[in-house]
């Protein structure tokens, strides 16, 4: 069992109910977090989760029939004390059993630490202890083994070039028939590759980034959340209201501090 009480008892949580989950949030430093999740899966599902410019580290104690993660075409099942490094720009694509269901994580804007993986990856502590800063994260590292890389195996040229072109323009509009036109390939072609890599179209797999970008934004900056919005691409108000209550269960403003 995961005991954490006693690491943050010194830090003031912020809590905040969501509609689906309850998250416990620690501030460690600056633009540097921790979040304890609790909630409760109503129905087994896939998820694909895809992630901003910020870095971050999920951590659970699970059992059979919880998580799996995807890597490739396999599944992976996720099953007593488990560490996963999500770095910037990551896809994961989960499995989550019905049921309750409890996790950590670390949560960062800051640059990614020198050293760290380019891609998500699983692995264990034999010396598990819950890092407070950034350096107590990097010494987890070195006393981890079992690294299992979690890369998607891309067999598409064309789905890669379309992702690195998100990656890098996803707070801009360009259009996905633009980027198409540019790789002198059809939309609907484009389209449908990317999707069969990534497990989401690309306009989702953007609007995602936009969202969960927005996201650390609201909880780390002072910046008002319909600056935030703009910054990240989206010009219709109402729209990213509905989109981020859709996708985070609950309204941007209960991510403020």
């Amino acid at each position: 069992t995961l005991v954490m009480e006693k690491s943050f008892e010194s830090h003031r949580p912020f809590v905040l109910e969501a509609e689906t989950y309850r998250n416990e949030y620690f501030i460690l430093g600056e633009e540097f977090y921790f979040f304890k999740r609790t909630q409760v899966v109503e129905t087994a599902k896939e998820e694909v989760d895809a992630f901003g410019k910020f870095w971050g580290l999920a951590i659970g104690n699970l059992t059979p029939g919880q998580v799996s993660v995807r890597r490739g075409s396999e599944w992976i099942e996720v099953v007593g004390p488990q560490i996963i490094w999500i770095p910037p720009q990551a896809v994961v694509h989960w499995r989550l059993g019905q049921g309750p269901l409890t996790w950590y994580s670390y949560l960062s804007s800051l640059p990614k630490p020198s050293g760290l993986p380019e891609h998500p990856v699983l692995f264990q502590s034999y010396d598990f202890f819950w890092p407070q800063s950034v350096h107590d994260l990097l010494h987890l590292f070195k006393t981890s083994s079992g690294f299992t890389s979690l890369t998607p195996a891309t067999h598409n040229p064309w789905a890669l070039k379309l992702k690195r072109k998100l990656d890098t323009e996803f707070c801009e509009n360009h259009r996905i028939e633009d980027y198409a036109q540019e790789m002198k390939i059809s939309h609907e072609a484009l389209t449908r590759s990317f999707h069969e890599e990534y497990g989401l179209p690309p306009i989702q797999y953007r609007n995602k980034m936009r969202l969960t970008q927005a996201m650390v934004d609201i909880l780390m900056t002072g910046r008002k959340i319909s600056e935030i919005s703009q910054a990240v691409g989206f010009r219709d108000q109402s729209h990213f209201h509905q989109l981020f209550r859709r996708e985070m269960r609950s309204r941007p403003s209960r991510f403020r501090f």
